[in-house]
């Protein structure tokens, strides 16, 4: 599933406070290992977004995040199973 705009805007302002940056200096190709050097905090982020989205993200599924679009994506992936369970 692909995040909407509105999603992929929420993200990229948690990873920009997240990482102390400018929201600007962050987009959906923001790569967290090239572009933020920051492999050990993305298991935060990842937590921030768990926190703020009420999920439960498998630590499987962090290895698939290299990636600010990625990451909303799967956000975006996970609200819908969790949406789904709930009916």
């Amino acid at each position: 599933m692909t995040a909407d705009a509105a999603l992929l805007y929420e993200v990229r302002y948690l990873v920009a406070r997240e990482f102390d940056l400018p929201p600007e200096n962050v987009a959906a190709e923001t790569d967290f290992y090239t572009d933020l050097d920051e492999s050990l905090e993305l298991v935060e982020v990842i937590m921030a977004c768990e926190e703020r989205w009420d999920l439960n993200i498998p630590d499987s599924a962090y290895a698939s995040v290299t990636t600010v679009g990625r990451l909303a994506d799967l956000i975006a992936a996970s609200l819908a199973v969790k949406t789904t369970a709930r009916r």
